[in-house]
């Protein structure tokens, strides 16, 4: 667990990769902990910020290195201001990014969200499937009544190499006024131990 943090993120910031040329890996970020993506069990995070450019977004950050890849691959999880709502987001990066978001559940005040009156919590969590035996990594939405599944990554735990989990935030707008800044309430990972 660690203390409350801020990170602040001027225009112009993100981590996309899209081709032919997007390949932004320029958003601030505060690493908690980093080791074997073999031994990531799970982590928990909550922020709250104020949304007002198109595109800001804040969360989870995972940065992965393999020998086998030539560049590094990333996760990213949170809450991005999208088509006008605060929405729950995911975008993965093996070679080029992907992107799904997702509604918030019905009874959250989109408003208290949107103004950072109320707090963001995802979890992800290392899962084994009891059916295939298979290996992947859930993230969540959690509230006092909801465990809201948001995406399954299932080349994960495909290879082994290093991970970095960080909390990150970001504002793409490209000429936006002032910096777009989140607090983190809560901030924890869990590693298996040998």
């Amino acid at each position: 667990m660690s203390q409350p943090f801020t990170i602040s993120a001027p225009a112009n910031t993100d981590v996309w990769k899209k081709p032919p040329h997007i390949d932004n890996f320029n958003a601030p970020h505060k690493p908690h902990s980093s080791g074997r993506v073999s031994s990531l069990l799970s982590a928990k995070i909550t922020f709250s910020a104020a949304y007002t450019q198109p595109e800001d977004h804040a969360g989870f950050l995972l940065r992965i290195t393999r020998p086998q890849s030539p560049s590094p691959q990333w996760i990213k999880a949170g809450i991005e201001f999208y088509l006008g709502e605060p929405r729950l987001s995911v975008a993965c990066c093996q070679t080029y990014a992907d992107f799904s978001v997702a509604d918030l559940p019905v009874h959250v005040s989109r408003q208290d969200v949107l103004q950072g009156r109320r707090p963001a919590t995802l979890t992800l969590t290392k899962t084994r499937s009891p059916r295939s035996g298979g290996v992947s990594l859930w993230f969540h939405y959690v509230d006092d009544e909801n465990k809201v599944p948001l995406r399954d990554v299932c080349w994960f735990y495909g290879e082994d190499g290093d991970v970095e989990v960080s909390a990150m935030a970001a504002r793409p707008s490209e000429g936006a006024d002032g910096e777009f800044e989140v607090t983190f309430s809560e901030f924890d990972v869990q590693w298996e131990t040998e």
